[in-house]
């Protein structure tokens, strides 16, 4: 009977400490599978961009000779040419026509001395007006010869001012001029379109002339955002000049 009793003793004490063993292997650390795959995380950008994807965005001003090629691919604003940028109005038989997306300088409409003589040649139209002379002389002038070459000659024609019927004068054939009322009202609807985008250093007034003469032959039509129909004749007007320039 004692050696009954120690036998099963034995037994009992080798199955607790078996049992202590198990409990000690569940408390601790275990090695991850070695097929097992860490977790990855995706850097982004502020934006919430994967930092792996790259968005290019197409600057404000292009390279001056990607003018041709950018307005054929579409583009309509910031077109560099001439050091000057240019938005594209409209697109036509191989030409683009081109406004200066800023005031780019002040200048008078009709020089001043002039103006005290009365007869047609020293009024406010445009044929006649020291405006066309700049834009076609010193303007023009500052373009090197290929990009003057790349200015169309265009046959411009001032309609008479559609409110009060001003004669808008004799046609003319500039290479650089300024928009008339019609051509404001036709691409430039809107008061946001007809503001100017900016204006250089040294640009005073935020109202640019029009080739259209006002409610008299002693005044000229000048914007801001709308139309100043009556015209004016400041000594120092705001200047957005136009071209049409060869695509081919």
């Amino acid at each position: 009977m004692k050696k009954l009793l120690l036998f099963l003793l034995a037994a009992v004490m080798v199955f607790s400490l078996a049992a202590c063993g198990e409990d000690s292997n569940a408390g601790g650390s275990s090695t991850p599978p070695t097929n097992s795959t860490p977790e990855t995380s995706s850097t982004t950008t502020p934006g919430g961009t994967d930092s792996t994807n790259t968005s290019t965005t197409a600057p404000n001003a292009n390279a001056q000779g990607d003018a041709v090629a950018l307005i054929k691919s579409g583009q309509t604003r910031g077109i560099l040419f001439g050091g000057y940028e240019w938005r594209v109005l409209t697109v036509e038989g191989g030409k683009a026509f081109l406004l200066a997306e800023d005031g780019v300088a002040n200048h008078e409409f009709q020089d001043g001395v002039k103006y005290k003589v009365k007869d047609e040649t020293t009024h406010y139209i445009w044929a006649y007006s020291t405006l066309r002379a700049y834009l076609n002389g010193d303007f023009l002038n500052a373009f090197t010869p290929e990009e003057q070459a790349q200015i169309a000659v265009t046959q411009v024609v001032t309609p008479n001012n559609p409110q009060f019927d001003t004669a808008g004068g004799p046609d003319t054939e500039d290479k650089i001029f300024a928009l008339s009322v019609d051509e404001v009202e036709k691409y430039l609807p809107t008061a946001a379109d007809k503001k100017a985008r900016g204006y250089l250093s040294g640009v005073k007034t935020r109202a640019w002339w029009l080739r259209t003469p006002g409610a008299t032959s002693m005044s000229a039509v000048a914007v801001t955002d709308v139309i100043g129909m009556n015209g004016g004749n400041d000594v120092q007007g705001g200047v957005r000049p136009a071209l049409w320039l060869n695509l081919q």
